[in-house]
């Protein structure tokens, strides 16, 4: 059993090195990342079924924030044997990251701006926006390793819905302000999450501030999808 860790937008790869390390810890350690080019809907999903592909046996997909839009639709996948959202979106078929909550707009619309095609969140709100609780120094690192995605990726649909066909695990971001505790709450309760947690406090990148829970929430997911 592979775990297979998708980032969302504005992070990277590099940014699971603190879940991977506790997964370790744990004696999880076929792990690995994936690469997002954060262009379209389609161009991300085909990046994760290549990596299920590439795992040659069962997988788990764990996505943080955005990146639950991108396991939704790969977990369709016959290798996939379970789902883990880190504070993410978890739409249904038809569904793109606009409309996941018609009747819940966005608290930090105001705060994003499209720079050459990118979506990006302000200087002056980045930190306060995505990863509160993290130092000066960690944001830094954040904001120069991290990708700012093309601003059409935010209303590309997906076709799948897997949680519907997969057990599915959620995580909550208890203090997330780019979503809203109340519609993790909600999403958690739609997909019929196996189990639950949250982590008081914790921002959208809680798997940068946060990731020895994470990687304990996962290692159990595994565990319990046959590792």
């Amino acid at each position: 059993m592979t775990i297979i860790l998708v980032h969302g937008l504005w992070s990277a790869p590099a940014h699971w090195r603190g879940v991977i390390e506790a997964l370790k810890a744990l004696g999880v350690t076929d792990v690995v990342t994936v690469d997002l080019p954060l262009e379209s809907l389609k161009g991300d999903v085909d990046v994760v079924r290549e990596a299920i592909r590439k795992a040659g046996g069962d997988v788990v997909l764990a996505g943080q924030g955005f990146a639950g839009m991108v396991i939704t639709e790969a977990g369709a996948e016959e290798a996939v044997k379970g789902l883990v959202y880190v504070c993410a979106l978890a739409p249904d078929a038809g569904e793109s990251a606009r409309t996941v909550f018609p009747d819940l707009p966005s608290e930090i619309a105001s705060d994003f701006e499209v720079v050459d095609r990118k979506l990006r969140i302000k200087e002056d709100a980045f930190k306060a926006d995505y990863c509160h609780d993290l130092s000066d120094e960690a944001v830094a690192w954040l904001r120069e390793t991290g990708r700012n995605p093309s601003a059409s990726i935010m209303g590309e649909a997906v076709t799948h819905a897997a949680w519907k066909d997969k057990p599915s695990f959620y995580i909550v971001a208890g203090g997330d302000k780019c979503i809203a505790k109340e519609k993790q709450d909600r999403m958690a309760d739609r997909i019929k999450a196996s189990r639950i947690a949250c982590v008081d406090g914790a921002s959208h990148a809680m798997h940068v501030g946060h990731p020895g829970e994470v990687g304990l929430f996962v290692a159990g997911v595994a565990r319990s999808c046959g590792v």
